[in-house]
């Protein structure tokens, strides 16, 4: 499967030259051109999502519980109708009362939150959860507590021990101790995450992977749009797309792309007793 995180830049007057409806199409033509099988955005207003979904119209969006307004930038799972079937879906948000709506915590500048899926693979029957997020980017606090907070969490949800895919804008970089804890080299206040970053397991360095760039194309600061996966996973691939229309780009982060795939175990039914 083909996975994508992408963080959007939420709809701003203040982009002159970059606005919401000049970059629009741009997103929508790298989507329908390499056709990820699930998407994690970030910083979309339901217009823009309401847009991605009529101009990819083989996508579909989740939105959980009815939390995406016109008020809200929401982490969003785009799937393709085609592959998936989403089974459960669910947030929570990252703070103290992660089942209270809008609920900030530890310093954060805005409500930052979860959304997540179990989907299941139409041709397959396989499942796998996808969880989408995106860390604060002004509180260390907040995004040291958003880490535990998550592998908590995805730990609770997922008690069947199934495959996880976790992606979004994390705010910082793979050098730093959340990262270390997420990917299972240390334990940080007795918490040790499971995944993988996908961009080290397919033996990419980290030097020269920044994905943020302002809408200049010169990526800048660190590595902060991350792809995870648990260990259930191939890795095939990973790359950063820096796709654009004539210097135009389709956001301020440059969308990071995936090839996994869930190894199939063929179930043998048991011989019919005569």
């Amino acid at each position: 499967m083909d996975v994508m995180t992408i963080n959007l830049r939420f709809r701003n007057s203040q982009d002159v030259g970059n606005l919401w409806e000049n970059r629009r199409h741009i997103i929508t033509d790298i989507v329908n051109q390499h056709l990820p099988t699930v998407i994690g955005t970030q910083e979309g207003y339901k217009d823009q999502l309401d847009d991605l979904a009529r101009l990819a119209p083989g996508y579909a969006y989740i939105d959980a519980q009815r939390l995406v307004s016109v008020q809200r930038q929401c982490p969003t799972i785009f799937y393709r109708r085609d592959l998936l079937t989403p089974i459960q879906t669910g947030n929570f948000w990252l703070s103290e009362k992660p089942w209270f709506s809008d609920s900030k915590s530890w310093d954060t500048a805005f409500p930052r939150m979860v959304t997540y899926a179990l989907f299941k693979i139409r041709e397959t029957e396989q499942t796998f959860y996808f969880f989408d997020t995106h860390f604060d980017h002004v509180s260390a606090w907040a995004r040291k507590e958003s880490a535990l907070l998550v592998v908590r969490k995805i730990r609770e949800i997922n008690q069947e021990g199934l495959p996880v895919l976790l992606v979004g804008d994390f705010n910082m970089g793979p050098h730093t101790p959340e990262h270390q804890m997420m990917t299972g080299r240390v334990s940080l206040e007795g918490v040790k995450g499971n995944f993988h970053n996908v961009w080290e397991k397919c033996g990419n360095s980290w030097d020269g992977a920044e994905t943020f760039h302002g809408f200049t194309g010169q990526p800048k600061h660190e590595p902060m749009d991350w792809i995870l996966a648990t260990s259930h996973f191939r890795f095939f691939s990973i790359q950063r797309n820096e796709e654009h229309d004539e210097g135009r780009y389709p956001s301020d982060h440059f969308p990071i792309m995936a090839r996994l795939a869930l190894p199939f175990i063929a179930i043998r039914k048991r011989p019919e007793r005569k």
